[in-house]
């Protein structure tokens, strides 16, 4: 199905691709540096998947990443100041510089975390497209998987055992490109 967008959301898609890829391209350099201590997983090549995705989510929606996530806050308008210094684990980070490249979680555009396990995102986003339906919330949570999806197949299996959750757990193919609604 083919679908005209109008030209400024078509720009502004641009532009959130364009700041992922500058900030993960600044990210990888200032790590090479030594200013961002332990290991840095960027995003490099996923910047379209990473704004299609986010542009469909609302600001108040939630979003679980994994260990190549620092895109992702940024696709739904996060600050690249308070992303960066936590990388370099500054206290005026978005986890006080405790969370570093690998586990960024900003609560203003809905990140709820990274994690660096395989899948393991997928039952906090499950948790939390629950609480938003016992509380009444129209809200979505994407959770990012990585391109093996068969390595998060149980746990994502377990979180779809809840038939009243599954039209908010929305879940994203990272390598390929592709979103599914799982059930």
């Amino acid at each position: 199905m083919k679908q005209n967008l109008p030209r400024e959301t078509l720009l502004e898609m641009y532009r959130r691709m364009r700041r992922i890829r500058l900030f993960e391209d600044t990210a990888e350099e200032i790590h090479r540096n030594g200013e961002v201590p332990g290991t840095c997983h960027t995003s490099q090549g996923q910047e379209g998947e990473i704004v299609g995705a986010c542009m469909a989510l609302r600001l108040d929606d939630y979003m679980v990443g994994n260990h190549r996530s620092h895109g992702h806050p940024i696709g739904k308008g996060a600050r690249l100041d308070r992303l960066m210094a936590e990388l370099m684990a500054r206290k005026t980070g978005v986890c006080g510089g405790k969370g570093g490249s690998m586990h960024l979680a900003d609560f203003s555009v809905g990140s709820l975390g990274e994690t660096s396990i395989v899948g393991s995102g997928i039952p906090v986003a499950a948790g939390a497209a629950l609480g938003a339906k016992m509380k009444g919330l129209d809200r979505v949570s994407l959770v990012e998987v990585l391109a093996d999806l068969d390595a998060s197949r149980d746990r994502l299996l377990a979180a779809d055992d809840r038939p009243s959750v599954v039209p908010q757990l929305l879940a994203e193919r990272v390598a390929t490109g592709t979103r599914c609604l799982p059930g």
